[in-house]
């Protein structure tokens, strides 16, 4: 690999070329980031200045 290509990228790639053509399906997403991304969310949403709370 690649400095700029990283595992998520290669796996992307390989999602891609696995669907069928014209049909751009995402990579799977590993858990630890999945579970950081829906922390960070609920963060967002709990806290004072998100917009969703005005």
């Amino acid at each position: 690999m690649s400095a700029t290509t990283g595992p998520t990228d290669a796996a992307a790639e390989l999602s891609v070329a696995r669907g069928t053509p014209g049909e751009l399906r995402p990579a799977p997403v590993p858990a630890e980031r999945a579970e950081r991304a829906r922390v960070e969310l609920l963060v967002e949403l709990l806290s004072d200045e998100s917009p969703a709370r005005a």
